[in-house]
């Protein structure tokens, strides 16, 4: 999951819309998948050097995965 915050500037929107819009297409993403019968998929959402940005979009980031994440793993059919 890359460029999230470009796709939200190009959009002059904040940084965390982006991130929001990210992980509505991992969502898309893993139920097209699912429908393919794809059982396991890796994602990689978050890069060690992502720590050096402001501790405020660190926290909305975690925040984010750790609610979406939860979303996701409810969904009975995911």
């Amino acid at each position: 999951m890359d460029g999230n915050r470009r796709y939200a500037r190009k959009r002059q929107r904040i940084a965390s819309s982006g991130h929001v819009s990210g992980f509505y297409r991992l969502a898309k993403v893993l139920e097209w998948c699912n429908d393919l019968g794809i059982g396991n998929v890796s994602v990689f959402a978050f890069a060690i050097n992502n720590f050096n940005r402001t501790p405020e979009e660190v926290q909305t980031l975690m925040e984010l995965a750790e609610s979406k994440l939860r979303e996701l793993a409810e969904k009975s059919d995911l």
